[in-house]
């Protein structure tokens, strides 16, 4: 009784964590439908390219990419010229070369090339930045854009870790962007991708992975119980 008791509790306070994250972001997508589905209403993203790519299991975005000539990926429009930018996407990568998460403003950008076994930065100076780690799991990637200050100092973090910094390059589209969109074979899962026009730290994740280990131990000493 008492384990059972334990293991609720610690379930509750992680859903809770889970929650407050999701609403901290402008636009949230959770992998629930396919990114364009008219459910999703306001937080439907525009999709362009091959969609019978794309399914969902009621719970996380498949895009399986078998053909070179192939290609899709999902939009949503960002912040104007100076406005800050925070991008958070929780995906794995089986396989291929053409998984890629974008963000940009009309002047800025960060464009990050996910394979599975290292993420590039590569529109960031001063030079880009290949971080090798296995993403064949599912990682946690977060883009920020502080283009307010007017220095457009960028951050790129991974699983709250910080792998890259430096000035956002020049960039012409004002859309946030994820999936397969230059072609290319591949297979990825989107667990979720969120976006808010604001520069926030990295708090909500650590929060998030608080709760989680804290719910690892109390699991553990339940079984034990």
């Amino acid at each position: 009784m008492r384990s059972a008791f334990v293991l609720r509790c610690a379930l509750i306070g992680v859903l809770l964590v889970m929650a407050t994250c999701a609403s901290a972001w402008d636009h949230y997508y959770d992998g629930g439908v396919l990114p364009n589905d008219p459910s999703l209403g306001a937080d439907a993203w525009t999709a362009a390219g091959d969609l019978s790519m794309c399914s969902s299991d009621g719970s996380v975005l498949l895009i399986s990419d078998a053909r070179v000539d192939s290609a899709v990926s999902f939009h949503q429009s960002s912040p104007p010229v100076g406005s800050p930018l925070t991008v958070q996407a929780r995906v794995r990568v089986v396989s291929g070369s053409s998984t890629v998460l974008y963000a940009g403003t009309p002047s800025r950008a960060i464009e990050i090339s996910l394979y599975p076994n290292r993420l590039v930065v590569g529109s960031i100076l001063p030079a880009t930045v290949t971080f090798n780690s296995d993403l064949t799991s599912f990682r946690t990637i977060r883009v920020a854009m502080a283009g307010a200050s007017g220095s457009y100092a960028s951050y790129v973090w991974l699983d709250g870790v910080l792998v890259a910094q430096g000035t956002a390059w020049s960039g012409n589209y004002q859309y946030v962007m994820f999936g397969s969109p230059w072609g290319g074979t591949g297979v990825s899962y989107w667990d979720y991708v969120g976006y808010s026009n604001a520069f926030p730290e990295p708090s909500s994740l650590s929060a998030l992975c608080t709760a989680l280990c804290g719910f690892g131990a109390m699991l553990r000493r339940a079984r034990r119980a």
